[in-house]
């Protein structure tokens, strides 16, 4: 989640340019042991078939990925959003090249303490919990806390952001409508 909301910066600059233009050794993919010698000169990352790519990066707003597909095997799905309903459906829908593991329970802690840490000011945590809350898998990731239920009720009672609110009732409505 703390990735998510940070701001993606550039990071090729200066030095780091210097060295794109040094000798790498790389391994040549479909031979066992071969090797070659390259520059990398700024090129984009290559995605290979096999390889997986998070689905958490298409709910990244200002992240705009440069990586390029191999032989143009795949594209970049449209952004996704945590308040969108469509989203949970084009997430579903992605193929096997999207790892989709967005629910364990190491994300559920991390999002309620993010919304202890930062009050009524925490909107992004809560509309990732009202999306996981919209999948049975995220719905029992986030019951195995103790907490869940009085923090989202706090946040619709006291959030001046009228976004928070809706999202934290949409979470308990979700969560609440099986139990």
């Amino acid at each position: 989640m703390d990735d998510l909301q940070k701001r993606t910066y550039e990071s090729l600059r200066s030095m780091w340019w210097m060295l794109e233009f040094a000798p790498v050794k790389r391994v040549v993919y479909g031979t066992r042991d071969s090797h070659a010698f390259g520059l990398h000169r700024g090129a984009p990352r290559v995605i290979l078939p096999g390889q997986k790519i998070h689905a958490s990066v298409l709910f990244k707003g200002n992240y705009r990925a440069k990586a390029k597909f191999w032989k143009d095997f795949d594209v970049w799905p449209e952004l996704l959003y945590w308040n969108d309903p469509a989203s949970q459906q084009r997430l579903s829908k992605l193929g096997q090249l999207w790892e989709k593991d967005i629910f364990d329970e190491s994300t559920v802690p991390s999002l309620l303490r993010d919304i202890q840490l930062h009050g009524v000011e925490c909107f992004d945590a809560v509309d990732r919990l009202a999306f996981m809350a919209s999948f049975e898998q995220g719905r029992a990731a986030i019951k195995e806390s103790d907490s869940w239920e009085s923090q989202l009720n706090q946040l619709v009672r006291y959030s001046d952001d009228p976004k928070v609110r809706v999202s934290a009732t949409v979470a308990l409505s979700e969560l609440l409508s099986e139990t």
